[in-house]
């Protein structure tokens, strides 16, 4: 006898709520940021420091990106089946207003150093703090009309069966997400025999005062302990030396926040910096311009730091979809 699919037929109020707040909020930002970045394009703009603020669509180009956030907007704000041209778009509007603001990386930084590795310039990390809003909003916008509009459960957006779930957040640790995590560990111990052959006290952190102890003690718990969390039981219950937590579960997003977040950083900002050193280094002959620093460190340093941003990400997503708690719409 056939049974009834737990799957409601009409998407739940609260996601069509929060559709049409993402709506009003990234139509807002569309008009706010977009006025802001055309007066920056007619040449009233403030100094950004260190490095211009809109270092990949500089101007008119970032405008337009404006335009069509905009746009994208108003698209997604009906409802219709055939909106996959449109998510395809708002995909790739997001990624540019994301990638634009990657280096608010270096505000985080800045911050979480207390100023030691670079100043905090509060008007420049605004701009791209702005910008990467929109991104986060286009995207956003993209995902909760995917789900009002797909077949799926509207809640979640989840496929495959009941038991698939279940399986993948009782069972073992696939073998992509643990070679991932132990990539991204290597990756980190490559960036860190890179900076131990030319010294402590030489690179970006030296020549700006900064604790080099502090600096890579920063790096080694972000490339250790955060990846290996994604993989060991440790990371999903805490372990018994943590004595006020012991035995209690990890709050999943103590973890794959912060994998997430920095996984994506750090892909994008290196991925840039790595296209970037390619040019100069056909154009000029040296990867970094002007600098003291041995060519040999950049090309260790950064494509290190891509292979742990990249394997991050995968076990941090890994980690993401095992910790997801059964949705209570469609109990997947």
């Amino acid at each position: 006898m056939a049974t009834a699919s737990p799957v409601a037929t009409s998407p739940p109020q609260q996601l069509t709520q929060r559709h049409s707040q993402l709506v009003r909020a990234l139509l807002t930002w569309a008009v706010a940021y977009g006025l802001t970045r055309l007066a920056f394009a007619l040449g009233h703009h403030p100094t950004f420091r260190p490095i211009p603020d809109d270092v990949l669509l500089p101007g008119w180009p970032m405008v337009a990106l404006c335009v069509a956030a905009g746009a994208v907007g108003v698209r997604l704000g009906r409802l219709e089946r055939h909106h996959r041209p449109t998510l395809v778009v708002a995909g790739v509007v997001g990624a540019a207003l994301v990638a634009e603001s990657i280096l608010l990386l270096l505000d985080l930084v800045s911050v979480l150093s207390l100023g030691t590795f670079l100043p905090v310039y509060a008007v420049s990390a605004t701009s791209r703090l702005g910008c990467l809003a929109g991104g986060l909003l286009v995207l956003g916008l993209a995902r909760t009309t995917s789900r009002l509009v797909s077949e799926g459960c509207p809640s979640c957006d989840r496929e495959g069966s009941v038991d698939h779930w279940s399986a993948l957040r009782s069972g073992p640790v696939p073998r992509r997400a643990w070679v991932a995590a132990h990539l991204a560990v290597a990756g980190m111990v490559a960036r860190v025999v890179g900076q131990l052959a030319i010294g402590l006290d030489t690179g970006p952190q030296g020549e700006n005062g900064t604790n080099p102890l502090l600096f890579e003690g920063g790096f080694l718990l972000a490339g250790s302990v955060l990846p290996l969390a994604m993989v060991y039981g440790w990371g999903r219950v805490w372990p018994r030396w943590v004595l006020p937590l012991r035995g209690r579960t990890v709050q999943r997003w103590l973890v794959a926040g912060p994998g997430l977040v920095l996984s994506a950083g750090i892909t994008i900002y290196f991925g840039i910096c790595l296209v970037q050193m390619t040019i100069e280094q056909i154009t000029t002959g040296r990867p970094y311009g002007d600098t003291t620093i041995p060519d040999a460190f950049f090309w260790v340093a950064v494509p290190a730091y891509l292979v742990w941003g990249v394997a991050m990400g995968f076990a941090a997503v890994s980690y993401y979809q095992r910790t997801r708690p059964p949705c209570r719409h469609c109990q997947r």
